[in-house]
């Protein structure tokens, strides 16, 4: 009968103790899945946080000089520049560069091309001197040569009367377009000048 009941207290213990062991290694697998949830959550929560700074950040106008352009879509500033000409004076003038989608970039180009060429009897044009042959001192009328919205960079005269250009690139991870002071300056009587000697430095 000892024997029996030995048995029997054997079989027991080692029932409750595989259950024991069962529960706790279900009890760990529930802390890890929750875990796991929850460090999921986090990571969601962390990139929507991201993604809607970033969404913040973005703007549908650009301005430079005196001229604001309204654009079709948003676009992101990626980064501040200064450029610092050396002649006549030291003196530096920032401008961004934005980072188009790659789905809009026709749109926002087309809107840019239609908005420049509007400002001035010049409309968009191409300063090439191998083209045209101008030197310093040469009226605008006669140094510029035609371009089109297919071109990827174009001048154009600002409201302030001022040479600007519209450039727009793309590298492997992004189409982008920058608005800056053009290195021919304009003269007297809208004559080409220059072109300065220019510095390009990032700034914060």
């Amino acid at each position: 009968m000892k024997k029996i009941f030995n048995v029997i207290g054997i079989c027991a213990l080692i029932s409750y103790l595989f259950i024991f062991s069962s529960c706790e290694e279900s009890y760990d697998e529930e802390e890890l899945n929750r875990d796991i949830q929850k460090k999921l959550a986090e990571m969601k929560a962390a990139e929507d946080a991201r993604k809607a700074e970033e969404e913040a950040k973005k703007v549908d106008f650009v301005t430079f000089g005196a001229d604001t352009f309204q654009l079709p879509v948003k676009v992101m500033p990626i980064f501040h520049e200064a450029i610092i000409t050396e002649w006549p004076a030291f003196q530096a003038d920032a401008y961004y560069t934005y980072s188009v989608d790659p789905a809009d970039v026709e749109a926002v180009k087309q809107s840019l091309y239609e908005q420049t060429a509007a400002l001035s009897e010049y409309g968009n044009f191409m300063l090439d001197r191998m083209k045209t042959e101008f030197t310093y001192g040469t009226p605008l009328k006669d140094a510029l040569s035609k371009v089109t919205d297919e071109h990827n960079e174009w001048f154009y005269v600002g409201k302030d009367r001022e040479l600007y250009t519209i450039t727009f690139s793309e590298d492997s991870t992004n189409v982008s377009f920058r608005i800056k002071d053009s290195w021919y300056p304009m003269g007297p009587n809208e004559t080409v000048e220059g072109p300065f000697l220019i510095m390009t430095y990032y700034v914060e």
